[in-house]
């Protein structure tokens, strides 16, 4: 279970931020955090530079991300009316702003939502669930 974090108003992405973050930052912010507190290395990693049971920065901003359940695939949120495609294994919490990388193809930002709550709202994630203001994502 990550501890509660809270965002304040804005646009953020709600999905995996591999699919948001450029290239060039993914590595950067992989290492900076441990792969996002990732348990799976065989040796004792150096103490994430930049990582707080699941808040990390990304261009100033704070971030949210914690690992799925059962890793990369497609979720859906509890009411279905969204699905979130994961390949780095993680969702999250992403600051959407006019400088974030073009759609795709079809016009849309791949395997996620932005939201634009006028409010700040809590995010965490308990046993491969993850709560997003009132959003619930089960993976």
């Amino acid at each position: 279970m990550t501890r509660k974090h809270t965002f304040p108003a804005g646009s953020y992405f709600i999905g995996d931020p591999c699919y948001l973050i450029e290239d060039e930052d993914w590595d950067k912010i992989g290492d900076a955090t441990n792969w996002f507190g990732a348990e799976f290395f065989p040796s004792t990693p150096p103490p994430p530079k930049d990582w707080d049971d699941g808040l990390y920065h990304w261009n100033g901003k704070p971030c949210f991300a914690s690992h799925t359940k059962y890793g990369d695939g497609c979720y859906h949120n509890a009411s279905g009316t969204h699905e979130f495609w994961v390949d780095s294994g993680l969702i999250g919490v992403t600051p959407f702003d006019d400088n974030a990388p073009p759609k795709d193809d079809l016009g849309f930002w791949m395997g996620g939502i932005i939201i634009d709550p006028k409010y700040s709202f809590d995010v965490w994630e308990e046993d491969g669930v993850f709560y997003i203001d009132r959003m619930i994502i089960r993976t």
